[in-house]
């Protein structure tokens, strides 16, 4: 009986420090309770204002996508650091504030040259237009802060694909082309993305399509779901003259594609090849196709 009952003191006592240690805004923020993380550091900001606390109302704000209030929390920040500096300039790239977005990010580069950094201001220059809206300027602006964040480490995957599709389809720039997308396989292996773009290159203008499948292999190994990718591995066979590989993989794009026009053609390719063996032999690109 007194162990029970000692047990239910000690209960309670658990119980009542849990009344007497609510969560802390820094807790809450790591429970992703960002409501109420924010509701208790404006409490607090009454009574004893901190940049400290601040900065962390700043992120939770970001987090309710309460981008204005973010800003302005930011702004009264005596002394931010680079991090806070990129905060204010995403926030004020979520509510298309384009100059200011410059002005924040440009500071947190005096601080701190990161990759994502730059990214963000050739977000800033590009203003939500499309590529074809770019100006020269504008286009060379945005070139110079992507092929500058390319260079340090940690730059964001999103940098290499947007550089490299602003590369013009000229015979020098294949070359630059294919070595953005070569170093953003290197660091980011898994991206589908860089690997079906890079296949592009060696197989229609670098003519070296047994590199293109080489690019590819690490995906067909895993049996990707990926439709361009099996018909990026179809096309690079079928340029080696391997058309027994090029038939297998062109199989793999059936099951994913059988709704939409282009399906529709590949199922008529896939059926072309297939019956291909009644003949003595179909050509294609002057490539005389021998049924086996």
């Amino acid at each position: 009986m007194r162990r029970k009952s000692k047990r239910r003191r000690k209960k309670k006592k658990s119980i009542g420090a849990q009344h007497q240690n609510p969560a802390s805004p820094f807790e809450l923020y790591r429970e992703k309770n960002y409501d109420e993380a924010a509701r208790l550091l404006k409490e607090q900001l009454i009574s004893k204002p901190t940049d400290d606390r601040k900065a962390l109302l700043a992120e939770c704000l970001y987090k309710l996508h309460e981008y204005r209030e973010a800003i302005n929390i930011i702004e009264s920040i005596e002394s931010c650091n680079s991090y806070l500096l990129d905060l204010a300039g995403v926030c004020c790239l979520r509510v298309e504030d384009y100059e200011n977005a410059k002005n924040f990010l440009n500071q947190a580069l005096q601080q701190n040259e990161h990759p994502h950094t730059y990214y963000l201001l050739a977000i800033a220059h590009e203003k939500d237009q499309k590529p074809y809206e770019l100006d020269t300027a504008t286009r060379e602006i945005i070139t110079g802060f992507l092929s500058t964040a390319v260079t340090l480490p940690e730059c964001p995957l999103e940098a290499f694909l947007w550089l490299e599709s602003l590369q013009r389809y000229e015979d020098p720039n294949i070359e630059t082309r294919s070595g953005i997308l070569e170093k953003a396989i290197s660091l980011y292996p898994d991206s589908e993305e860089a690997r079906v773009r890079l296949t592009g290159l060696y197989t229609y203008w670098l003519k070296q399509p047994r590199k293109a499948l080489e690019v590819l292999q690490p995906l067909i190994d895993q049996s990707t779901s990926n439709p361009q990718v099996w018909m990026k591995a179809f096309y690079a066979a079928r340029e080696t003259g391997d058309y027994k590989a090029a038939l297998q993989y062109l199989e793999q794009v059936k099951p994913s594609c059988e709704s939409s026009r282009t399906s529709l053609a590949i199922l008529k390719m896939l059926e072309v090849y297939k019956n291909s063996s009644l003949c003595e032999g179909i050509y294609y690109r002057g490539m005389a196709y021998q049924p086996t």
